[in-house]
């Protein structure tokens, strides 16, 4: 086979031309509507799955209701009293020039709703005998036996007792009457009303004593200062 001379031109195919494509398909589109009609079809190609999925459903959250722990909450409220500086001390001063300011923070709704979270009040609460029923049988003792707090050291046994209860009790305040709600929450409701009631007989408590307080100081500062306008009016 002989070789081609330069001389011969090689044969080279022309494109060709004139030739059209055919366009491309267009893509293909999902509707979006999704008709009544197919979804009734589809639930009911699969009624046994959703049945047996909403029993399954139903099953565990009642499982769930009746295995986890119950919680028992007990409501009270008191209204705190006014301060005594407007009353019969108060007119009393009045007749001699004498004016005792009517403002008192400390009987505050605000006050003693800072008061029922205080450890003042908690610890005492904490250190008082409960008697409760539990599976293992009755219990007494104070909240850090009732909470089974078991530390060496007092001084973290107090702080965890006071979290305990800082965590079971809350309290609101009514700004139209003055009326502070007190809720108390635990798992055993015996122990939920001691709580409650052992509680509001503390605050009672600090409210008497901080009340003699108060009149005892109103009645030294009244009897000073008729004292002197005496004094002034011999002179006189």
């Amino acid at each position: 086979m002989n070789p081609p001379r330069q001389s011969d031109s090689l044969a080279v195919s022309a494109p060709q031309r004139g030739v059209i494509m055919p366009p491309p398909p267009p893509p293909f589109q999902r509707s979006e509507e999704i008709s009544v009609v197919g979804i009734v079809n589809v639930m009911l190609r699969h009624r046994v799955l959703i049945v047996s999925l909403m029993l399954l459903f139903g099953f565990y959250n009642g499982f769930k209701s009746v295995t986890s722990g119950k919680t028992y909450t007990v409501e009270s409220q008191f209204l705190v009293k006014g301060s005594r500086s407007g009353g019969q001390l108060g007119g009393l001063a009045a007749q001699f020039g004498i004016s005792i300011g009517g403002g008192d923070a400390a009987s505050s709704p605000q006050f003693y709703l800072d008061l029922l979270e205080s450890k003042g009040i908690l610890w005492p609460i904490a250190l008082k005998s409960y008697t409760v029923t539990t599976d293992s049988g009755v219990v007494t003792g104070d909240l850090i036996k009732i909470f089974h707090i078991k530390d060496p050291r007092p001084i973290v046994r107090r702080a965890k007792v006071i979290d305990a209860l800082k965590g079971a009790i809350s309290s609101t305040s009514s700004l139209k009457t003055g009326v502070i709600t007190v809720f108390v929450r635990s798992g055993n409701p015996a122990l939920a009303v001691q709580i409650s009631t052992n509680l509001l007989a503390e605050v009672n408590v600090y409210n008497l004593a901080r009340r003699q307080e108060q009149a005892a100081g109103e009645r030294v500062f009244v009897q000073k200062q008729m004292d002197e306008k005496r004094a002034e009016l011999r002179q006189a």
